[in-house]
């Protein structure tokens, strides 16, 4: 009889918890005679261990004692407070022989060291042991409402009859965090994934995806255009890859962390999150980074700027999914991205300020939540026009021009020259015009025999960059043609000393100490 009592306790301390008070089942027991509980309230954080057991000698106690405190320890790393109410409730028959009090209350115990109050309910027991009573377990855990309301209705139920209603609510509080990750399905990141394919398939056929001319055809992010009023590039250079390891790891990245955020958010407020991020990282790398970039690194970062937004909307349930793992990787990206010269880490800080602010404009699908929305939006439009502005104000006074220097030498190697002076022409009249472009300047000089012309420019290079060991084996090739090998020498000498054994310069050594 004492048993079957103690048993209906355990399971009306269930029900009331669960069916009353809203705490979820975190984990139970095969047998389901432990179970775990908390509740979502972010400020009054509670966790529940709850044990259905029966002790003779407090060593038992001691015992479990530890292993309480390596489960509240592993428990409590998923949740995102740092002081949690932690509370060991164990529900027994007859209180130990001996005095558990001193187990339980034991102030170097492992209880004691993680701040877990620790409570026995047995049946009966002398009054010595003061053994504690329902009422004041929930006076502890501030639970108490309700419980003497509800005496009548868990008195109508069978043991049976409670465990059943505490596990299907237990089930359908499970099911209703499960529906949120699966709002809808991703459709639309399929879609952007198939059109990503085709434009780095369509790249690689017609010049190759690391082909910079190619890349500026097919709209890749080129700021002196942008500045010239081709403002689509910021959306166009979003479907362009620079290689395949560019395209493959932004691809995968696109389906998993795109594809979790259109199942969170729903497919147009993950279009509307997708592009506002896109848009705003590519104004970002505009402003900031004057190569040539392309790619949808920033959009991706904005699916991370998302997921923050789900993780303050849903703290708890971020916490314990995917909140630690989002962060992680989060840092580690940016982390990179600010050692690695080649990563344009300004889409990717922008991507993700544009993301996030996008998701708080949509908001959560069925989050009940008035989120106020003129305040994203308008630091959304702020940031854009922003970093619009200022990537135009500093195009006005920046002085470049090394990507157009690359693109010139492509063009050249093609054989277009008037089209590659055309290009270099802005650029040489700077006041203090790159190595880089005097060096293709006079690699074009040279092409056409202007060797006289292609000397001086190359001499202009070295004194920008006196380590410009190709400027040195071209200055050379061209004072042999003028007959001055002993000067072209010595610049053979010098790149040699910056660039030893290349191949290329020992055979020209070898040419004009021969002759």
């Amino acid at each position: 009889m004492e048993i079957e009592r103690q048993n209906r306790l355990f399971w009306e301390f269930v029900y009331h918890f669960v069916v009353n008070r809203g705490l979820r089942i975190v984990s139970a027991s095969k047998d389901k005679k432990k179970l775990w509980l908390e509740n979502d309230d972010v400020k009054n954080p509670l966790i529940i261990r709850l044990s259905r057991v029966d002790v003779d000698w407090s060593r038992e106690l001691e015992n479990d004692q530890e292993t309480m405190a390596k489960e509240f320890v592993k428990v409590r790393a998923k949740v995102p407070v740092r002081k949690p109410k932690m509370v060991n409730v164990y529900v027994t028959v007859y209180p130990t022989i001996d005095d558990h009090a001193r187990v339980l209350a034991d102030e170097n115990g492992p209880a004691a060291r993680l701040g877990v109050q620790n409570f026995l309910v047995p049946g009966s027991g002398p009054e010595w042991q003061a053994p504690a009573k329902p009422e004041d377990v929930l006076e502890h855990l501030s639970l108490k409402a309700g419980w003497e309301e509800q005496t009548p209705v868990r008195e109508d139920l069978e043991t049976q009859e409670l465990y059943q209603q505490a596990m299907n609510q237990a089930e359908a509080k499970q099911k209703e965090e499960q529906a949120v990750f699966l709002y809808s399905k991703p459709k639309l990141t399929l879609i952007l994934m198939g059109l990503i394919a085709v434009m780095y398939g369509l790249l690689e056929a017609t010049g190759g995806s690391q082909h910079i001319l190619t890349l500026v055809e097919y709209g890749a992010k080129y700021n002196p255009a942008i500045a010239d009023g081709e403002w689509w590039r910021l959306i166009t250079s979003m479907f362009l890859h620079i290689g395949f390891f560019h395209f493959f790891m932004n691809s995968l990245a696109l389906f998993f962390i795109g594809g979790l955020v259109e199942r969170i958010f729903g497919t147009w407020r993950f279009m509307i999150i997708y592009f506002a991020a896109g848009i705003v990282g590519s104004a970002a790398s505009f402003a900031l980074n004057i190569q040539i970039s392309a790619g949808a690194s920033g959009a991706i970062f904005g699916c991370f700027g998302a997921l923050l937004f789900f993780g303050m909307m849903h703290r708890k349930l971020f916490f314990r999914t995917m909140g630690v793992s989002v962060i992680v990787i989060l840092l580690i990206n940016l982390g990179f991205g600010f050692v690695v010269p080649m990563v344009d880490n300004g889409a990717h800080i922008g991507g993700l300020i544009g993301g996030l602010l996008a998701a708080m404009l949509v908001g959560m699908p069925k989050s009940g939540t008035k989120f106020p929305r003129l305040l994203p939006a308008g630091l959304l439009v702020a940031l854009f026009v922003g970093l619009f502005w200022y990537g135009n104000f500093v195009e006005e006074d920046r002085e470049g021009g090394v990507m157009q220097a690359q693109m010139a030498q492509e063009m050249a190697q093609e054989g277009d020259i008037g089209q590659a002076e055309e290009t270099l022409a802005p650029v040489l009249d700077q006041e203090n015009p790159p190595a880089e472009a005097l060096f293709v300047q006079g690699n074009l000089e040279a092409e056409t025999g202007d060797y006289e012309t292609a000397r001086t420019y190359f001499e202009q290079t070295l004194d920008r960059r006196a380590d410009f060991h190709e400027a040195h084996y071209n200055l050379a090739l061209v004072l042999h043609e003028l007959g001055e090998d002993e000067e072209a020498l010595n610049h053979v000498e010098e790149a040699l000393q910056i660039e030893p054994g290349e191949e290329r310069y020992e055979d020209l050594r070898e040419e004009i100490s021969g002759s």
